[in-house]
């Protein structure tokens, strides 16, 4: 369980994703933690990955996301993706003003498009009771 019961100098289980970047090595991040030992809190959800990458692996969110998204399709051989003229049909959409809100907003309501079509959908609704306590 990578040093958990080491008082001290414990061991990181994640490699120098900094170093590897620098180096000009493709990185990718996923996980197939989900809610076990090593990631109790763990959800299948890319944008978590994201997230922990910037806090653990001391990435920008920019190159968080990208590990996620267009590393992890290229690493896997898939066709570039994105929400642009030449590029497959495939992105999620979220309500967000850039990557660090997407990031840190987890979960939010996203659509999801593959090859042009909506294959799935999530939304959310916020309600406020007005206080006439608060000013």
């Amino acid at each position: 369980m990578q040093g958990r019961s080491d008082s001290i100098g414990r061991p990181r289980g994640l490699a120098p994703l900094r170093e590897l970047l620098d180096a000009g090595v493709l990185v990718a991040a996923g996980g197939d933690n989900v809610r076990d030992p090593f990631n109790p809190l763990g959800r299948f959800d890319p944008f978590d990955v994201a997230g922990l990458t910037i806090a653990a692996g001391h990435l920008g969110a920019d190159e968080a996301y990208d590990t996620v998204s267009s590393s992890a399709r290229a690493l896997l051989g898939l066709p570039v993706a994105g929400a642009f003229v030449g590029a497959q049909a495939d992105f999620v959409l979220v309500p967000s003003s850039g990557v660090i809100e997407a990031i840190s907003d987890a979960p939010h309501p996203r659509i999801v498009v593959h090859r042009g079509k909506v294959v799935a959908g999530m939304t959310s609704h916020r309600h406020e009771e007005p206080n006439e306590n608060l000013h």
